[in-house]
């Protein structure tokens, strides 16, 4: 016993306290999960309910259609070279990729649908190899890392895919977590003293947005460190990147204006689902607006502007701002901004996430932060039986949970909290200069 406890201190001690009392959540998560997996499967094996009856799902609210679990992969390996007639709303480049696995499934099975190439060997052995290639990719990203043993990228690594929004991403069978790979392999290497390392960061954006858009954020980066020559670089990298796959598709199928129509008409039919499973800034402000049943649809536009633009001007010219921070303002930009953000754009968090927690600062609100980190990770199992959003709810497929609220909260919390102390330091220092 005497043992264990000077193990546990010296442990604390190597580690300090954020990473420690972090990487016990990720333990005592992946128990939680890993309970919750055979809670789904034991009884399925055993021919006693559908996967969807039981705590995971219903308490977890972790499936939008547990009818439809992985078929974010397989509903996309169909379309092939004609992705966009089809209303596909994803970039050229993850299409071409799509479509390559979509030619590794047979005609004759590939006719029967989606559902049947799910069930089929071919199909589960394309989206294992999709599996795989994600976690090399991952693999690669993690052992990038500064400030971390070997053994610390492996636990947090293997840990961080017990988590809630890790989870989804793969019921989902979404290509979002190969996405978060590679900008966290930007960020791990943009700044590298190594010419190759740079390289490869650039590369890795450019890829990273050619999957989901977003990340192009994150060359905000480059601008905020003067790094206009690698600036320049990624744009090109990035316009090469996105817009050359569109040869691959038919005629009609090489349209900007098709794909962007695309998007704008999927946004509103998600809308049009109801309010659950996305954490952007104005789905929280309709989840208020229906709660209390005024209209807030000019003030959701100009919130949304504010801190899109609030974002990127701190992130640019606040240079004394901590990095992690503004890599969080960053990753908060992917989340809150777009129309919709399903729950596994929580993943992006993770690029933060594995800053702060090397972060050396012993500011009481580090513990804050930490808090609300956890919150955005954790299996948290509490269901909807306090009837909270019942009458939000009502009539919807996408139903808004608890879980779900507490991450919206968390993820406001964190800009509110990082805007607020930025500002507030930059007004102190401002103030002193003027004293001077």
């Amino acid at each position: 016993m005497i043992q264990m406890k000077a193990r546990i201190k010296r442990v604390y001690e190597e580690l300090g306290a954020i990473k420690f009392w972090f990487y016990l959540f990720l333990a005592v998560n992946a128990v939680v999960m890993t309970l919750a997996a055979i809670d789904i499967s034991l009884p399925v094996f055993l021919g006693q309910r559908r996967f969807n009856e039981n705590f995971l799902f219903q308490s977890l609210h972790l499936a939008a259609d547990p009818y439809d679990t992985f078929m974010d992969f397989f509903n996309s390996i169909q379309y092939g070279r004609s992705p966009y007639v089809n209303k596909v709303i994803y970039p050229p480049l993850i299409n071409v990729i799509y479509g390559i696995f979509g030619r590794l499934i047979p005609k004759n099975i590939m006719n029967a649908g989606t559902v049947a190439v799910r069930a089929s060997i071919p199909g589960v052995l394309a989206f294992g190899v999709f599996c795989a290639l994600t976690a090399i990719v991952s693999v690669v990203a993690i052992a990038g890392i500064k400030g971390y043993t070997k053994k610390e990228k492996w636990f947090l690594g293997l840990g961080l895919c017990f988590t809630l929004p890790a989870v989804f991403c793969l019921e989902r069978g979404n290509s979002v977590w190969l996405c978060v790979a590679f900008t966290m392999i930007f960020v791990n290497w943009y700044d590298s003293p190594k010419k190759l390392e740079r390289a490869a960061a650039i590369l890795s954006m450019a890829i990273a947005a050619a999957i989901k858009i977003y990340p192009a954020a994150f060359g905000l980066l480059l601008i905020r460190h003067k790094k206009w020559k690698e600036a320049l670089e990624a744009i090109i990298a990035g316009v090469l990147v996105m817009f050359v796959p569109f040869v691959f598709f038919t005629k009609e199928n090489r349209s900007v204006t098709l794909w962007i129509s695309n998007i704008i008409n999927c946004n509103k039919e998600f809308q049009d689902n109801g309010l659950g499973f996305k954490l952007n800034l104005s789905n929280a402000m309709q989840i208020v607006e229906a709660w209390s049943g005024v209209d807030l649809s000019v003030l959701i536009q100009v919130l949304v502007g504010v801190v899109f633009l609030l974002n990127c001007m701190l992130v640019v010219f606040d240079r004394k701002m901590e990095e992690w921070k503004a890599v969080t303002l960053l990753s908060l930009l992917m989340i809150l901004i777009p129309g919709f953000s399903w729950t596994y754009t929580l993943l992006f968090m993770v690029v933060p996430l594995v800053l702060f927690l090397n972060n050396k600062s012993n500011a009481k609100s580090s513990w804050g932060y930490l808090v609300l980190f956890v919150l955005l990770f954790a299996v948290i199992p509490i269901g909807n039986q306090f009837a909270l959003f019942e009458r939000i709810n009502e009539g919807y497929k996408y139903q808004v949970g608890i879980s779900e609220a507490i991450q919206i909260m968390a993820l406001i919390s964190i800009e509110v909290s990082i805007v607020g102390e930025t500002l507030l330091l930059k007004f102190v220092r401002t103030k002193n200069d003027y004293r001077l």
